[in-house]
């Protein structure tokens, strides 16, 4: 391992380095971030001729990591708000089916209010970050 090491210029501080299909993968502590690095090996042929090297932030990729899983809740909150969104539509449908106008337009007329309850809320205390008074 230390001739590959040598030979892909891998610091010897980096004790975390491994080697993951055929690239190095790494974490190096530095004295104040940690990052991580990657390495591609270059061949012609089966010579070495050269390496590709990316270097990231530890703490980017446990952001991006974070952002990743924001958006997975967010897919999982708008997945259920449709299915609620299809049931009330179903009971409209059966509703009017069944000739109950009146129940019907009382749904509807609830579904509303409580839509827009929802909107002012979040707009009430919510700021949009690109809208700036002067």
């Amino acid at each position: 391992m230390s001739r590959l090491k040598r030979l892909f210029r891998i610091p010897s501080c980096c004790k975390y380095c491994r080697q993951v299909n055929r690239s190095w993968t790494g974490l190096q502590r530095s004295a104040v971030k940690k990052t991580i690095i990657n390495r591609i090996p270059i061949r012609q042929g089966q010579t070495i001729i050269g390496a590709v090297s990316s270097f990231r932030l530890q703490s980017d990729i446990e952001g991006l990591r974070n952002e990743v899983s924001q958006v997975r809740q967010y897919a999982d909150a708008l997945r259920a708000q449709t299915h609620e969104h299809q049931n009330l539509l179903y009971t409209l449908s059966g509703l009017i089916q069944l000739n109950s106008l009146e129940e019907a337009m009382e749904l509807i007329h609830d579904e509303s209010e409580e839509q827009q309850s929802l909107v002012r809320f979040v707009t009430e205390r919510l700021q949009d970050p690109f809208w700036v008074e002067s």
